[in-house]
This record gives structure tokens, sequence and C-alpha cells, in this order.
């Protein structure tokens, strides 16, 4: 077991194992509508917070990290604090989970919620494949 997972705290290794199925889920659904799981699109990752300085260091960490952050504000319909997290990349296994286990790492640290992740699907005749 990694340090990072023995470190988790009780139910986060079971929370990071959900994202992690989810993902095999969410890349099948990608898959059945023709995806190209090589091409580059911009993925984005959504992660939330109960106090707003846990939101800003979340966000300049992931900045360090080669991601986008952006700071989504309340809304009526929702008061909670959240960071949209994009980065340009392939939405392949390998990529996906390595992205939702670094982020969902880093929400940790900074005691947020990561929530899950979305991405257009890019098909043969639009794509940026390798």
């Amino acid at each position: 077991m990694s340090k990072f997972l023995q470190k988790l705290k009780d139910g986060k290794v079971g929370a990071l194992a959900e994202e992690l199925a989810k993902n095999q889920q969410t890349l099948a659904a990608l898959a059945r509508t023709g995806d190209v799981p090589t091409a580059l699109r911009m993925v984005d990752h959504f992660v939330y917070f109960d106090q707003d300085s846990c939101r800003q260091d979340y966000a300049m960490a992931v900045v360090e990290h080669g991601y986008i952050a952006e700071l989504l504000d309340p809304t009526p319909k929702s008061t909670a604090l959240g960071v949209l997290v994009r980065k340009q990349q392939c939405a392949d296994r390998e990529s996906i989970d390595e992205a939702v286990i670094e982020l969902f790492q880093l929400a940790e640290l900074h005691d947020g919620e990561y929530d899950g992740w979305g991405c257009a699907v890019v098909h043969a005749d639009n794509r940026g494949a390798k």
C-alpha cells in the first residue's frame, strides 16, 4: 500500500476507490459514443471545500502541479465553495486515474472533497490524437 493510501483518513480509501471505479464507468460511456481516448481535450475536475482559505490554498497547489484552477463562487442554489480544475490531456484510463489520484490527494491535504470529472467526446474526425 502506498504511503498516501496509508495516510488517508478513515473512509477516504473507499472514496478514492469509488472515484477510480467511476472513472472506468465514465471511460466506458465515452468509448460507447466513439470517443478517441488518445485525443487531447480539456478535462474538468470538481473539488469542494467548507472553508475559503482551504479552497484558495488548493487552487494554488493544483496550479503548481500544471493545472488551471478557477474558483467557483456560491450561487443561490448552492453554497458550496468549489474549484474547477482543468487540464489539456488524453482521456485514457492511465491519464485519468493519474489525474484523479493526484487531485484527490491534494484535496485531502487541503480539507476538500474531490467530486469527479468530465470532458467532451472527441471523435476520430475532429480529434487531436497522437
